[in-house]
């Protein structure tokens, strides 16, 4: 067990959080290196395949406790419900479900997440590295924890409500990628210890699901670190992973937007960045620059005056908003992308409601310069007060260093 207040902590994901490549990777890797700056001693129980690459790329970020305990020898590794690599071909078929799912265009359900092979890999991980702490990333992976484990306190990062954005996405006619109730994720959450909520809303609704005295808000921490203010260019700009709910949005903004702001300043650009840029690479839609995946997120929000989140389904808090405050870019999004940010007085970022509303709002932050610079100060400001590395995870940090 650990000494002197610093505690083991496993961390279980299957995200790569050191590419960078979503809002739940950036989440995710911040919290990781904040709990390592905190001197806690870091394992990793990682769903999926980790190349010496991929180790290489961790280990400049945090240095992570290699525990041997995967059948093919290989550190830190269990295969997922749906990982096919050559060395396991056991997972072929699994592997095949998840094609057929989705080329139904359905959810896969909940309880075929669960894997023996995984939760056996787990507890041998668990045996050998003695942790304090186990923290387990969705829900998705809740079948790893016994029921009544010991020895160690479990906690679970939720990042969402799953059920919720499950029923969201129906009646918006998407696809989630898993299909869920409110009785099944309650009956997951509540073999956890404690419960991380990302936002106040969300952690209402856990309240009401588990025990309220298990759930505790741990937001996403950034650092504060505005690009240069430039006068109006005429560019906006748009940044995500490629899934449903952001192919939705941007499609949608391109579709029903764009033209319209453009018949009003006819130089204006939507540049656009990340995977996302996979499904929109050939649209032949004027006005739009790919830029594709980026290495520097301040690279691009120092080429935008103001950055764009149509999102129109989804919970959680959108990670591209707090970063796009962060950096002292004025954010346009919808009452959606706004739900999570605890509010006080005025709004630090602009909501618009409807089609009209974006056209009307963005036009009017491009042709006044201090409109910009008032939402760029406001939203500095927020992003000191309430997504600061302290007020974002200090709830956890405190619940962690209390564990005996």
């Amino acid at each position: 067990m650990s000494t002197a207040g610093k505690k083991r902590l496993i961390i279980v994901t299957h995200t790569r959080f050191w590419k960078h490549q979503n809002g739940a990777s950036a989440r995710i890797c911040s919290l990781i290196v904040q709990l390592a700056n905190s001197g806690h001693q870091i394992g990793l129980f990682f769903v999926g395949f980790l190349s010496k690459e991929d180790r290489n790329e961790i280990n400049r970020i945090v240095y992570i406790e290699e525990i041997e305990c995967a059948h093919d020898g290989l550190s830190m590794i269990c295969y997922d419900f749906f990982s096919f690599n050559w060395r396991h071909f056991l997972s072929l078929p699994r592997y095949f479900v998840k094609i057929a799912f989705r080329i139904a265009g359905k959810s896969i359900p909940f309880f075929m997440f669960y894997n023996k092979g995984a939760r056996n890999l787990f507890n041998s991980f668990v045996t050998k590295f003695y942790p304090d702490i186990v923290l387990v990333e969705y829900v998705r992976f809740s079948y790893l924890i016994n029921e009544g484990s010991v020895g160690f306190l479990r906690i679970i990062d939720t990042h969402d409500v799953m059920y919720c954005r499950y029923e969201q996405f129906v009646r918006n006619g998407l696809v989630h990628w898993v299909s869920l109730t409110r009785e099944e994720e309650a009956r997951a959450l509540d073999k956890f210890d404690y419960v991380l909520a990302i936002q106040e809303h969300e952690a209402e609704i856990f309240s009401s699901m588990v025990d309220k005295g298990k759930v505790i808000i741990v937001t996403h921490g950034v650092e504060v670190d505005p690009v240069n203010f430039s006068f109006c260019r005429n560019r906006i700009g748009y940044i995500a992973a490629d899934n449903e709910t952001n192919r939705d949005a941007i499609l949608w903004f391109i579709e029903n937007i764009l033209p319209e702001l453009r018949d009003v300043f006819p130089s204006l650009v939507l540049v656009v960045a990340g995977k996302i840029c996979e499904r929109i690479k050939s649209s032949s839609t004027n006005g739009v620059e790919i830029l594709g995946s980026v290495s520097n997120l301040k690279d691009f929000y120092s080429c935008v005056d103001i950055l764009v989140n149509p999102v129109r389904s989804g919970g959680g808090i959108k990670i591209k908003n707090i970063e796009s405050l962060a950096m002292g870019v004025p954010l346009v999004t919808t009452k959606v992308g706004a739900e999570g940010f605890p509010f006080l007085n005025e709004l630090p970022f602009v909501v618009a409601s409807n089609k009209n509303e974006f056209v009307e709002k963005i036009s009017e932050l491009l042709r006044d310069d201090s409109k910009r610079i008032f939402y760029r100060d406001a939203g500095l400001e927020y992003a000191r007060n309430h997504f600061s590395h302290a007020a974002a995870f200090g709830p956890l940090l405190n619940l962690i260093e209390d564990v005996h």
